[in-house]
């Protein structure tokens, strides 16, 4: 009996619910300024929302350009006099491996990137984290702001160049980035250079960052396994031969950012003394916080590592 009662309660309910839901869509059809009001609404949220959408849309579609405008002649960080000193100089820091963030008064410093054109990865998704991520750094650390310097140099070679190809490479391999259409030889960098500048300044401060010997001792975000000491030291820039105990060949300086740091009171850097050499597999560049992260700890100002010393 209450089983029958309840069914019948329900189906009365039911019924009602139906009468009430069919009298209100029956004064919504005769309303007809509501459905003016409604169509308007949605014409006007969707008019506010046209930027928004055009905007996300080309954040995700530009390319960012960010190392190519910051590119500068290789002959300005080789230079004998110290007269580029004062234009290389900015904010760095004095941080260590105990996790301190640090803006010296007392150093100055610069970070230059050697890259190539032809790594579509790097030059493109991971180039734009880098700018957003050192953008967002700028604008939300004042003591950052627009006080840091940073460079690039472009290394892109092509061995297999062949006269009448389209592409901008040079003629003879001596200079690497050398377009055809430019006759300024002031971006160049040559092989021997490049050889040189691995060779003398690189590779060096690589090896101590692999043994510890280095002034941040053994950080595992400064090693990477992809980059071995005998690729470096063997791999013949001209060619594809990969040279004698050597897996890899690079044919350029592999992409990597190097850090420069000298006290205010010095003329000069020595070229051949960088701090720090960051090699592009050793970064972690898959977002705006992430590429923040490697930024900081690239100008000194918060080392990026999961080890602390005492």
């Amino acid at each position: 009996m209450d089983k029958v009662k309840g069914e019948k309660s329900f189906d009365n309910t039911k019924k009602k619910l139906k009468a009430n839901l069919a009298s209100v869509g029956e004064w919504f059809k005769q309303a007809a300024w509501l459905q003016v009001v409604l169509i308007v609404g949605v014409i006007f949220a969707l008019l506010l929302s046209i930027p928004s959408i055009v905007k996300c849309s080309q954040d995700l579609s530009e390319d960012s350009k960010f190392f190519k405008d910051s590119t500068i002649p290789f002959s300005r960080l080789l230079d004998e006099d110290g007269k580029y000193a004062k234009g290389n100089s900015g904010l760095v820091g004095n941080a260590n491996l105990n996790g301190t963030e640090s803006y010296s008064e007392d150093l100055e410093g610069f970070v230059v990137l050697f890259y190539n054109i032809d790594d579509e990865t790097f030059m493109g998704e991971q180039q734009k984290y880098f700018e957003d991520g050192l953008k967002f750094l700028q604008k939300n650390n004042e003591k950052i702001g627009k006080n840091i310097k940073f460079f690039s140099v472009d290394v892109s070679w092509n061995p297999n160049w062949k006269s009448g190809d389209t592409n901008d490479y040079s003629s003879t391999g001596n200079y690497v980035n050398e377009t055809k259409n430019s006759s300024s030889k002031s971006q160049r960098i040559s092989l021997q250079q490049q050889k040189d500048y691995l060779k003398d300044a690189i590779l060096p401060t690589y090896i101590a960052q692999i043994n510890g010997s280095g002034k941040y001792g053994v950080n595992d975000k400064y090693i990477s396994e992809e980059v071995k000491v005998s690729d470096l030291q063997n791999s013949d820039f001209t060619s594809d031969y990969a040279g004698n105990n050597a897996s890899v060949s690079y044919h350029t300086i592999p992409t990597c950012f190097v850090t420069y740091i000298k006290q205010k009171g010095e003329n000069k850097y020595d070229i051949n003394k960088p701090d720090k050499v960051r090699f592009k597999q050793s970064l972690s560049l898959s977002s705006e916080s992430d590429a923040a992260k490697e930024i900081m700890d690239l100008f000194n100002f918060k080392i990026n590592s999961s080890q602390n010393i005492n």
